[in-house]
């Protein structure tokens, strides 16, 4: 009898323990604690109350984990479970919707639930970097840093400098330029030029040696421009780093390009076209004809090219393009590369061979011979093409392009494309107030149709006791990513018309409010009214002959090591 009991609990104990009905628990209690250390995070980041949701979040976890072992039945178990799980997710998704919006989420989330960043507990990484420090990579890895007695401890730390700041505010581009005291750096933030540090000579000549030995460089060479990349960080995931020094007479220059790829990974969906613009390219991209992008210098020419190209499907059509200097490598795509300095018989005759190849569509940019033009008309009236040029609007744009190309070039034409990109308010620090009603007349809305506008942040972020509040979404520059708005003309028989008799504007303007289109100036306005943009981003961008600002800031100098 004792020995049937023995044989009956072994087998209950064993069926308690069965591993392949804890599984499922052990995978969603990881995933549910890798949520809980990634809201804890978020939470100072995002200014909520990180005590009460803490709370809330481990009272929920535990009752889940208690229901789990309570009640009977697996499938219910898992259900309860489950259905806490998402209760608890939705509910800190909606408040923090509430407070700064959830348009951020996206790479935080990405980076807190991959793979690696699971594979990541209870493991030691080779190199860590301690808070304020920039962590470089180069093929062989992590950059160990120089002992303090190193001399090249000089270049690294200065090289640190040089770095940080950039990083921190997701700069696109840092900028080295040497003058007769030492150098001056600055970096790019969504278009807008930053002042940085000032830099004695021998800290910056450190620097650049160092920056050129972490890139693969020729640390002795300093007349030729020379071309390298290593990676860095300031936090999770690594960004990849373009470097080009070259010599002057007052010493080194280098600019430093951050995730170039990164910029242009745009498809025409995320570019900001209105709804009926994207509508009216996709329902005509099977039907051959040519289509002119255009905006100005700095303005998202080469994003916009490249997201309207995407428009079609490279594993389906086969897609070609004629590009100066292009700065990326496009998937699917053949792209026919020229130097910037390329004559115009060198152009003409790539653009030829492209178009006798009879792709299904073509991409040319920046061209400047005439007959490439001719030759791209030509080759639009049985395919898609597409040129961009450098102008303001669309009417411009269509001028340009029929001064280069003649009456074949308009002929093929079918639609005009023109834009600009703003700077998008950041949704966490944004400050809401009551306009002028002389300031929306002078916008022309009507006053008391708009409640309330928005515009960034000046100076730091205070909580309820007064207290500072670090800045983790836009780190104080009151913008966060960029949007663009396009103006769009279809050229129809009276367009044509019109510019066969010289193209007055005037007429071309009312054929513009004729096809029911709205101005670049309405399409901004719209960002302003809905709270995406600013006022003052607006005018900054819509302005004549629009260039980069320099905004004010403190400017740090690294002495003699």
């Amino acid at each position: 009898m004792t020995d049937r009991l023995i044989v009956i609990a072994a087998a209950e104990f064993g069926n308690f323990i069965s591993w392949w009905k804890i599984l499922p628990f052990l995978v969603l209690f990881l995933v549910w604690a890798k949520l809980l250390t990634w809201v804890d995070k978020d939470t100072i980041a995002a200014f909520l109350p990180r005590s009460a949701i803490n709370g809330g979040m481990f009272a929920g976890f535990a009752l889940a984990t208690l229901l789990f072992f309570s009640l009977p039945g697996l499938v219910l178990s898992l259900l309860a479970f489950i259905t806490i799980f998402a209760i608890e997710i939705g509910t800190y998704l909606f408040i923090r919707s509430q407070k700064v919006g959830l348009a951020d989420l996206g790479p935080e989330l990405k980076k807190a639930f991959t793979i690696n960043a699971f594979s990541s507990f209870g493991k030691s990484k080779d190199v860590q970097t301690s808070a304020g420090e920039v962590g470089l990579f180069t093929k062989s890895g992590a950059v160990v840093p120089p002992d303090v007695q190193d001399p090249a401890r000089i270049g690294y730390d200065a090289l640190q400098v040089v770095l940080y700041e950039p990083l921190v505010k997701e700069a696109h581009t840092i900028d080295i330029v040497p003058n007769v005291g030492g150098a001056m750096m600055r970096y790019h933030v969504d278009g807008v030029v930053y002042d940085g540090a000032n830099f004695e000579k021998q800290p910056i000549a450190d620097a650049i040696a160092f920056l050129k030995q972490t890139a693969g460089l020729d640390p002795a060479e300093r007349r030729k421009v020379q071309t390298g990349k290593f990676k860095a960080s300031v936090g999770p995931g690594k960004k990849e780093l373009v470097v080009s020094v070259s010599g002057s007479s007052q010493g080194e220059a280098a600019t430093i390009e951050i995730d170039i790829a990164k910029r242009y990974q745009y498809d025409a969906g995320d570019l900001g076209l209105s709804s009926e613009q994207l509508e009216e390219l996709r329902s005509v991209r099977e039907n051959p004809g040519l289509v002119v992008l255009a905006a100005p210098k700095g303005q998202g020419l080469t994003t916009l090219q490249y997201g309207v190209l995407r428009i079609h499907d490279a594993f389906v059509y086969r897609v070609m393009t004629v590009e100066r200097d292009p700065p990326i490598d496009l998937e699917s795509i053949t792209q026919n590369k020229l130097p910037g300095g390329a004559s115009q018989a060198e152009e003409q005759k790539l653009v030829s061979w492209v178009c006798s190849q009879e792709p299904d569509v073509v991409l040319a940019s920046g061209i400047e011979s005439g007959q490439s033009a001719r030759d791209l008309a030509a080759y639009a009236q049985k395919h898609r093409a597409y040129v961009s040029v450098r102008a303001n609007d669309v009417f411009e744009a269509l001028s340009i392009w029929v001064k280069l190309s003649g009456s074949s070039g308009l002929a093929a034409v079918t639609h005009v494309v023109a834009g600009r990109t703003f700077r998008k308010l950041c949704d966490a620090t944004k400050i809401p107030y009551l306009p002028d009603e002389r300031l929306l007349k002078q916008l022309g809305v009507t006053p008391g149709k708009v409640n309330e506008l928005y515009k960034p942040s000046v100076g730091p972020i205070l909580d309820a006791k007064g207290n500072e509040i670090p800045d983790e979404f836009c780190h104080g520059l009151g913008y966060k990513g960029r949007i663009g708005v396009y103006e769009m003309l279809a050229v129809d028989d009276e367009v044509k018309q019109i510019m066969k008799t010289g193209g007055n504007v005037a007429s071309l303007r009312q054929v513009f409010r004729k096809q029911k289109r709205r101005y670049l100036q309405e399409m901004a306005l719209q960002r302003v009214l809905t709270g995406e943009t600013s006022v003052q981003e607006m005018l900054r961008i819509l302005k004549p002959e629009s260039g980069s600002e320099r905004p004010s800031s403190k400017s740090a100098v690294v002495a003699k090591g």
